[in-house]
């Protein structure tokens, strides 16, 4: 089994990964953590999204955005945060973060709103820094999107409906109370 490769905040590489999936692993952390104040997600996650679009897990440039690793409502840059990253990493073609919520009312009715299942997507806002079109034939079927190489994340969004379907909140926790 190929090893998942983990990168910390610190930037250095994490080769004691266990034989768990990056999502059952994800899933373990936050379980593990302190449920009631943090949640994590993919955040990004390398396969074509709804417009096509594939974001390459290991092209992420993470520095900046960890010099202020905001989680905004819905991309709205003229609201207040909602919560910041306390924890960002790339595993298993995914670009994944732990979420700690603001203490304001509004950060907290969305994080109940993850916590019971209402609300589980989030999306990323980034800048494309090296990228090509994926518009090709594929057999019958018609690629399109764009590759995204290299990206600069910017932010993380809560989202109702997010551009990728698979970038959702990882934990456990949310099946029992969503789908139960």
């Amino acid at each position: 089994m190929v090893q998942p490769r983990v990168v910390p905040r610190n930037g250095e590489v994490d080769s004691s990964a266990s034989e768990d999936s990056g999502i059952e692993r994800a899933a373990k952390r936050a379980d593990d953590e302190s449920s009631d104040a943090t949640i994590t997600f993919r955040a990004s996650v390398e396969s074509g999204d709804r417009a096509g679009d594939v974001i390459k897990a290991d092209g992420w440039e993470l520095d900046n955005y960890r010099s202020n690793p905001v989680l905004l409502w819905a991309h709205r840059h003229d609201l207040l945060p909602v919560g910041k990253s306390v924890d960002l990493w790339i595993e298993n073609g995914a670009l994944m973060a732990t979420i700690e919520f603001a203490p304001t009312e509004f950060a907290q009715q969305i994080h109940r709103l993850f916590k019971e299942g209402f609300l589980r997507g989030v999306s990323i806002g980034f800048r494309a820094l090296k990228s090509s079109p994926r518009s090709r034939r594929n057999g019958s079927e018609h690629q399109r999107g764009t590759m995204f190489e290299r990206q600069e994340l910017l932010e993380i969004s809560a989202a109702p409906v997010p551009m990728h379907p698979l970038a959702l909140a990882a934990g456990r926790w949310l099946w029992p109370r969503a789908w139960g």
